[in-house]
């Protein structure tokens, strides 16, 4: 698992990879802009106590809480709706991959943006999902974020995984594999989610995470043989 790490973070150097990168940062640069601002557009002088001194520091609280709610919120959601925008950049990242570890694989499936858009979508569907459903455990100290972690562990381990393995494989068959070795993905789940948790290193965490399963996806037994059927 370690050595699979070291080869994910060794592909940042790789070309595809920074575009996709660069990509990422300027987007999310422009969504978090774009949510401040729109904030604090939204409550700016929504205090009004009739007393002029009072108003101005009461604005500027509600302002901050505001914004302060709001990055609690991102960085629970986080984890699924990074998966929405998965399908996005996944050919490019895992294509890039193969061509340095993998060189000796046939071209694979020729999957649509729209199937791995779907698949994307369903796996931020369901993440999202019981990740609202676990926040009352949020409240328990300690036990409350192990399972958060947990819970976003299994759900992106799974979710990457298949997102990837349906590269080679039919959907049927990606979903069996990933049943058949659902316990091998956990550990590298908790590693995407544990990514994802981080402030910056977020930005890198899609990608992080499609390549780590990439890897994970070719080390896995009898793989090859199914997905190289369907050439």
């Amino acid at each position: 698992m370690f050595a699979t790490i070291r080869k994910t973070f060794g592909q940042l150097d790789d070309p595809t990879i920074r575009r996709v990168l660069a990509f990422g940062a300027v987007m999310a640069a422009l969504v978090l802009t774009g949510v401040w601002y729109g904030l604090s557009w939204l409550l700016d002088g929504k205090v009004a106590t009739g007393i002029a001194w009072l108003d101005g520091p009461l604005n500027w609280i509600v302002q901050v809480l505001g914004a302060a709610a709001v990055a609690v919120m991102a960085w629970l959601f986080y984890p699924g709706l990074v998966g929405a925008f998965a399908g996005i950049f996944l050919e490019e990242v895992a294509g890039a991959v193969e061509r340095r570890h993998y060189p000796e694989l046939p071209a694979p499936r020729d999957i649509s943006i729209w199937q791995a858009t779907v698949a994307a979508l369903r796996m931020a569907g369901t993440t999202v999902g019981l990740t609202i459903l676990a926040l009352p455990l949020l409240l328990i100290p300690g036990l409350g974020l192990v399972a958060f972690m947990l819970l976003n562990g299994w759900l992106l381990g799974r979710g990457f995984f298949e997102i990837v393995a349906l590269r080679r494989l039919s959907a049927a068959e990606a979903a069996g594999l990933r049943r058949t070795h659902r316990l091998k993905l956990l550990l590298p789940g908790l590693v995407i989610a544990g990514t994802m948790a981080v402030p910056v290193l977020n930005l890198l965490a899609p990608v992080l995470a499609t390549i780590l399963m990439v890897h994970l996806f070719h080390r896995l037994p009898n793989q090859r043989r199914i997905g190289s059927s369907e050439q």
